[in-house]
């Protein structure tokens, strides 16, 4: 086997995502390899990118037909021997998977293998989000700056959680239906806003802060 026989990607089959290979909690997480070929060895590996990490590998494995591994359920393999599901509650959680190919026919003096890495949100923030209707809740303006209105709440009192993309709560506002909230201090970037009420999220959306 060459590089060139090596191929495959995470597959997420939601839109708007808010980070490239990322993955909301609990969401499966599949791994397409199809357009891999020549091989009938494969090794595969997840490994936990933390302090101290902890992984998962299947070993050496012949398939059949040559070349035909396909999709392949991640959550499903790792998750029942290590952690169900992907990842921890409250933080964003980065995992390598390692894939190599081999052919049992022609075996080269070493295996050719390529090395990707997936993310999975926060449970509760995600790395995508609801699409409210018009006649539902909204952030406007977004992008923001200086201040934040939730739009077309029921009266009561709310929290604005906000998270930015390492998966670190930033900030927490109680706020008012119809009232503004101060952003001033919170650095420009991209976070992930949710509003909640009696403990329960009612939505998240991108939130684009310029300061």
């Amino acid at each position: 086997t060459v590089a060139s026989d090596i191929a495959y990607n995470f597959v997420d089959g939601g839109s708007g995502d808010l980070l490239p290979n990322g993955f909301d909690y609990e969401e499966v997480v599949t791994m397409d390899a199809t357009a891999s070929k020549n091989y009938d060895l494969y090794w595969l590996a997840v490994f936990e990118d933390s302090d101290p990490y902890r992984y998962h590998s299947l070993g050496w494995n012949f398939v059949n037909p040559v070349g035909g591994i396909g999709s392949y359920n991640l959550s499903a393999q790792v998750g029942n021997l290590y952690f169900q599901p992907f990842g921890f509650p409250q933080t964003l959680s980065q995992y390598t998977v390692q894939f190599a190919v081999e052919n049992s026919a022609c075996l080269n003096q070493s295996w050719v293998n390529l090395d990707k890495i997936f993310l999975v949100c926060p449970s509760g923030f995600g790395c995508r989000f609801e699409q409210p209707s018009l006649q539902e809740s909204k952030l406007a303006p977004n992008p923001s700056y200086g201040s934040l209105q939730v739009l077309n709440l029921a009266a009561g009192e709310y929290t604005l959680k906000l998270v930015d993309i390492s998966g670190l709560v930033v900030n927490e506002a109680l706020f008012q239906s119809g009232e503004a909230i101060d952003l001033e201090g919170i650095a420009s970037g991209i976070y992930v806003a949710s509003v909640w009420q009696n403990g329960i999220r009612l939505f998240s959306d991108k939130l684009v802060i310029t300061q």
